[in-house]
């Protein structure tokens, strides 16, 4: 006979009748053995629900920007891949491209993130949508002027990795 011992951790939807609707709740589990016996045990306590941060505007209002940023994010790096393999016809060069995106975090990240850490963060967030505007109304006027060439988008895509 195998004895079973040890303690489970998770979360739980439970349904009570006194509040008519589900709330989550926290449950830890244990199986213990005593003799012949075997005793679970199962305790139950409420979680706080995080619906009141929808309550707050500020919360509201930075998903929002968040969502947008991450968003231009996709759809830049997205078009910047469809322009370079259109114009050079290559999988390398847009390979490259991305990779120019995400070097700076990888060679610069731990500094970055400790001036950002000194910096308020509103002004941050401010400082990284401006630049990131400034690097697509660059490329913008380039392409409008027909311009643009891969090494703008290999410099945009550098400083956009910055942000």
């Amino acid at each position: 006979m195998r004895q079973l011992g040890g303690s489970a951790h998770g979360r739980l939807a439970v349904a009570t009748p006194r509040l008519a609707c589900s709330c989550c709740a926290r449950f830890r589990f244990s199986l213990s053995k005593f003799g012949r016996k075997s005793t679970v045990t199962l305790t139950v306590s409420r979680v706080k629900s995080r619906r009141w941060l929808l309550g707050e505007p500020d919360f509201r209002r930075l998903r929002l920007i968040g969502l947008v940023v991450f968003s231009v994010r996709w759809l830049e790096m997205l078009a910047v891949a469809v322009f370079a393999y259109q114009r050079t016809g290559s999988p390398f060069v847009v390979a490259l491209l991305t990779v120019l995106r995400v070097l700076p975090m990888a060679l610069f990240g731990a500094l970055i993130g400790a001036a950002a850490e000194r910096v308020e963060r509103r002004r941050a967030l401010v400082l990284v949508v401006a630049l990131m505007l400034l690097c697509s109304m660059a490329l913008a006027l380039l392409a409008w002027s027909d311009a643009l060439e891969v090494w703008h988008l290999a410099l945009a895509s550098f400083i956009s990795g910055l942000t």
